[in-house]
């Protein structure tokens, strides 16, 4: 029995080598037609094991050579969703076997599978596509993609922004922030996540430092349609991630495929959340600053989903945010493809109708488990003294950090 479950999903690997190739009707025969189909790919070689359990435990240069010569193959299917009529919408996995590191490595190799992946999902009929995790960077932000099919895609970067900022302000409020003391740095600010996010904070709080290493990407967000209305915000511009320590709440939105915030470059008090995919925030972090709060996005609670799959999420009706845009506009049947940078009126609708849908998101957690009541009471305790003192004397009784780090400056917009 046990040797049957293993040899299963490489039966169907074979089976799903021809699809590209088979005449849609007879695709549909074999598998069944889906609404939507869902790009996903592992994070690390070590997660081929979820969809190949006899590859736990294998040498890591022989899952590369399995993740680089292995072609896309179906993975679960998704149920439990129903649209504004009460049908059920159904959905399929479509697995790009390549790990994040071999995305960014072998990018042309990367867009012949997703390509590929695109054929197999038009075969089966579904209406939109959705990209996960690393693929839509790979893709130029959907755009590429979106070129090759005749297909609605969808890339989640706007209601990824949508939940990290859910995030940040409900751990705001619990820890009693007072919005006029506040100071919100963005990491990865100039790009597509980090955009939204940014105005969407603008709506809260008024002082900001804008973190990117691309200094061109922070000049066009500046002359971009989403600081058309706003007036009056106070920010500092910067390529350097120590800049954080002058912040009280920090999101995490950068490309980067690997740790880039530490220990060291937080002051005591602080809120992070890990709006990244793969994690941008040091596993260390929570273990070793209890005087911080750090929270992981990315994650939706859609109920009565069902995705069938050990996607490393805590519930059976949790998904990635960029899976749960692709049912928003399946609910509501909005139609289009939605790729590159994207309105406030399409942002607002997947905020507002999430909410009326009843997505939200689950408990705040990190890698050492869900964050309780006592760790949101212990680091409150020091933001309420924090917001008393003011940031440069709270540094200096603690003696955590250096009072002041050079080189920060604010200005006002519009600049």
């Amino acid at each position: 029995m046990q040797q049957n479950k293993t040899l299963i999903p490489w039966l169907r690997a074979a089976r799903d080598f021809f699809l590209p190739f088979l005449p849609s009707w007879f695709v549909c025969k074999i598998v069944r037609r889906y609404d939507f189909a869902f790009i996903a790919h592992p994070l690390v070689l070590e997660d081929l094991s979820r969809q190949y359990p006899n590859l736990n435990g294998i040498k890591s240069n022989v899952l590369k050579m399995i993740s680089r010569y292995l072609w896309p193959v179906l993975g679960s299917e998704i149920t439990g969703a129903y649209d504004k009529s009460g049908k059920e919408i159904t959905g399929i996995v479509l697995f790009c076997p390549m790990s994040t590191r071999l995305l960014i490595l072998r990018r042309s190799n990367a867009r012949r599978k997703i390509l590929r992946i695109v054929k197999i999902a038009e075969k089966l009929q579904v209406k939109i596509i959705g990209l996960g995790a690393y693929i839509p960077i790979v893709m130029h932000d959907g755009k590429l993609l979106a070129k090759h099919t005749s297909l609605d895609v969808t890339t989640g970067t706007s209601f990824s922004a949508v939940i990290a900022c859910t995030n940040a302000l409900r751990l705001a409020e619990k820890c009693q922030l007072i919005p006029e003391k506040v100071t919100v740095a963005i990491i990865g600010a100039g790009g597509s996540v980090g955009t939204i996010c940014t105005r969407l904070m603008m709506d809260h709080f008024n002082k900001f430092i804008l973190i990117d290493k691309r200094h061109e990407s922070l000049g066009s967000f500046l002359k971009s349609d989403y600081l058309k209305d706003v007036s009056g915000k106070i920010m500092c511009l910067s390529n350097r991630i120590k800049d954080v320590r002058n912040a009280d709440v920090v999101i995490v939105t950068t490309n980067t495929p690997g740790i880039i915030l530490r220990s060291e470059h937080l002051s005591p008090g602080t809120i992070i959340v890990d709006a990244a995919q793969p994690r941008n925030v040091s596993a260390k972090v929570p273990i070793a600053r209890k005087d911080v709060l750090v929270a992981e996005s990315g994650v939706a609670v859609v109920p009565g989903l069902d995705t069938h799959f050990e996607f490393d999420l805590r519930t059976s009706n949790e998904v990635y945010s960029c899976l749960a845009e692709v049912l928003i506009l399946l609910k509501f049947g909005m139609t289009g493809k939605q790729v590159g940078k994207f309105s406030l009126e399409y942002i607002n609708f997947l905020r507002q109708n999430a909410s009326a849908i009843g997505f939200d998101i689950p408990n705040f957690r990190n890698g050492c488990g869900v964050i309780s009541e006592a760790d949101c009471d212990r680091v409150k305790s020091i933001i309420v003294h924090r917001q008393k003192l003011g940031l440069e004397q709270f540094l200096l009784q603690t003696k955590a950090i250096e009072p002041a780090i050079p080189g920060i400056r604010f200005v006002k917009l519009p600049l």
